[in-house]
């Protein structure tokens, strides 16, 4: 009865949005829309209070839907309505806690909770010996959020592992009405790589940020499908896996977005390596073996990848080959730019960083004539350094990308250590549909940057506590075991 509710007011929270976003497309008067969200918003804090679980499964629905106004006056932008309701939700989180609530058994001496607070301790340090104190502050108030709400806030939901897929469903559900705005503008504009970077603007602000959300995505998705009988899938969900499934596939071709494309498959590298069982050590040792090789012979692959004169947007096979054209292809040499800024902004401070959040108020000195291109900008006041690894080095010294690599390799450790061990089938195949969606974004990361963004990092966040709630149950079960066995055998 609890789960019809939910969607009943999933339902109606969608209506909701879709609703309020065309009016903002219409009226383009953000304050004027903001006082007919006031009234709405009072209505879900009294029903958050009343049903707080009900509340977040709303809020994942509503994320992809949301609204991103960068302008509201002040410098002030919000993403409408999921960060106000984020806030609501840590509001009542802390106040549980005040009243004597306790986060679920495990969840905080987990190694990733150790390692996430040790990454937001070291986050405060980079920010308070950074160039910009106040800008570090809101990333980290961000970060906070993000992790409070979909990190600690789920965990608890998630200690039933049947809730993890439901969640995340919910999501999928949400980015429904997402995907068939896009692929309607796409339609109008002409399909290419040329119409695609504003295909599901207001919602998603880039393709490439869609695409990194629906790589995510698929292999929940597929594998949902793939393996719905171990699932104990019924036959109306039978039915709507495929249908998921397809829609997203064809959605992410349709971004027109390399990254993502690259990811998925590398996500799907990864898949096969863990269906053989492959351990994480010796995925590292391959790695290791083929970064040398690539080194060896870089002087050869620079040679080829500056012969390489595939434009992308032509069509689809140009776009997918302009992956490594690095001679006339703006995208690509502009992110060579980024990331060779990154690097010098790294010689100047290696051990602290500038501080979260200030690359892009900082690059701008660190870029080189002979490296910029006709999108490149004196001051360097376009975005981040298009690279999770080289942002936080730049951002957090080498200290601070150490921990990110400590965290995100013990995530993928964790997921498919249960992937590998459980006796359950359900929770190994959706340990390993988390854990390959995971290494999605971690490979897209070499190349974008969405952690500080609510449709990615919500994401994110989501499926490393439902990797996290899958160990400790996996913990506990075998716990369990062991007590009976000493229960029948005492003398063990």
């Amino acid at each position: 009865m609890q789960r019809v509710k939910h969607w009943k007011w999933g339902l109606l929270g969608v209506l909701f949005v879709l609703v309020w976003a065309i009016a903002f497309i219409q009226i383009q008067q953000a304050w004027t829309l903001l006082w007919f969200l006031v009234p709405v918003m009072g209505a879900g804090a009294v029903w958050a209070f009343l049903n707080f679980e009900g509340f977040l499964w709303l809020l994942v629905g509503l994320v992809p839907l949301s609204v991103n106004l960068s302008d509201l006056g002040q410098g002030i932008g919000m993403s409408l309505p999921s960060e106000p309701m984020m806030v609501l939700a840590l509001m009542l989180l802390v106040l549980g806690m005040i009243l004597g609530g306790r986060p679920p058994k495990g969840l905080a001496l987990h190694p990733v909770s150790i390692l996430i607070g040790l990454q937001l301790v070291w986050l405060v340090i980079s920010g308070l010996w950074g160039v910009s104190w106040v800008t570090s502050a809101k990333l980290l108030v961000a970060r906070g959020l993000y992790l409070a709400v979909f990190y600690l806030g789920f965990s608890r939901i998630f200690q039933r592992p049947h809730k993890i897929k439901a969640i995340l469903s919910t999501y999928m559900v949400g980015i429904l009405p997402v995907l068939a705005y896009a692929m309607s503008n796409l339609i109008s504009y002409g399909i290419s790589r040329k119409s695609s970077p504003e295909m599901a603007d207001p919602f998603f602000d880039d393709h490439t940020l869609l695409g990194v959300c629906l790589a995510m995505l698929l292999p929940l998705a597929w594998l949902s499908w793939l393996h719905r009988e171990s699932l104990l899938v019924g036959i109306k969900q039978g039915l709507i896996e495929p249908f998921l499934s397809i829609v997203l596939t064809t959605c992410l071709f349709f971004t027109f977005s390399r990254a993502a494309w690259m990811s998925v498959v590398a996500g799907a590298v990864f898949y096969l390596a863990m269906r053989m069982k492959i351990s994480i050590s010796m995925m590292a040792i391959v790695l290791l073996m083929g970064g040398g090789v690539a080194w060896y012979n870089q002087d050869d692959l620079v040679t080829r990848f500056s012969d390489n004169q595939y434009a992308s947007g032509e069509d689809v096979l140009a776009t997918a080959k302009s992956i490594t054209n690095v001679s006339t292809d703006d995208s690509n040499k502009e992110r060579l730019n980024r990331w060779a800024s990154a690097l010098r902004m790294t010689e100047e401070r290696p051990w602290i960083g500038f501080g979260p959040g200030t690359y892009e108020q900082s690059y701008g000195r660190f870029q080189a004539s002979h490296q910029m291109t006709r999108i490149s900008t004196q001051d360097g006041d376009k975005g981040d350094a298009h690279s999770e690894y080289l942002n936080t080095l730049a951002e957090q010294g080498i200290p601070g990308l150490i921990i990110q690599l400590l965290l995100w390799g013990y995530l993928l450790y964790t997921g498919m250590k249960v992937a590998y061990r459980s006796t359950s089938p359900p929770l190994a195949w959706l340990a390993m549909a988390l854990t390959t969606g995971l290494f999605t974004y971690m490979f897209h990361g070499l190349v974008n940057s969405f952690l500080d963004i609510d449709k990615a990092a919500s994401l994110f966040w989501l499926f490393t506590a439902g990797v996290v709630a899958l160990d400790i149950d996996w913990r506990q079960s075998i716990e369990n075991e062991n007590q009976k066995l000493t229960e029948f055998n005492p003398q063990l």
